[in-house]
């Protein structure tokens, strides 16, 4: 089988290794990302929380999710020296970004609260995995 893949299906069957084992460490009370400074493990206030939960209404949870995993994990954790806590994350950071789905990246400009900081990045990846367990306990369909 290894024969067979090729560099691009080792890649998409390690992101999604990668996003479906940060989401059971979650789930299981672990910290998914490892080795992130305090300083960006800020939580998210129930205000943006309560909005968080209408802008996820209309998105495709894995794929964001993906997303999101890719950026904490490449672009973020091995660039904080070039990131600060307290820029948004929208505004400042994925607004200037040029990998991912062009077409989620503008719909998550659009959608995502402004006022998230980059500080609360994982917080707000810990959330999705929770809204999305939420969905699926309450049987609603979610795409793997």
């Amino acid at each position: 089988v290894l024969e067979q893949c090729k560099l691009g299906n080792i890649l998409s069957l390690w992101e999604t290794i990668s996003v479906e084992l940060g989401k059971q460490l979650t789930l299981s009370g672990q910290e998914p990302f490892e080795q992130i400074p305090q300083d960006y493990l800020q939580e998210l206030t129930n205000e943006q929380m309560r909005q968080l939960d209408e802008a996820l209404r209309s998105f495709e949870l894995c794929q964001l999710l993906e997303f999101l995993y890719e950026f904490i994990e490449i672009h973020f954790r091995h660039s904080l020296h070039v990131y600060h806590n307290n820029w948004s994350l929208v505004d400042d950071v994925l607004e200037n970004l040029s990998f991912g789905d062009p077409k989620m990246l503008k719909k998550a400009l659009g959608l995502l609260p402004k006022d998230i900081s980059l500080g609360q990045t994982v917080a707000m990846w810990k959330h999705i995995i929770w809204y999305q367990e939420r969905l699926r306990k309450e049987g609603h369909f979610i795409s793997v």
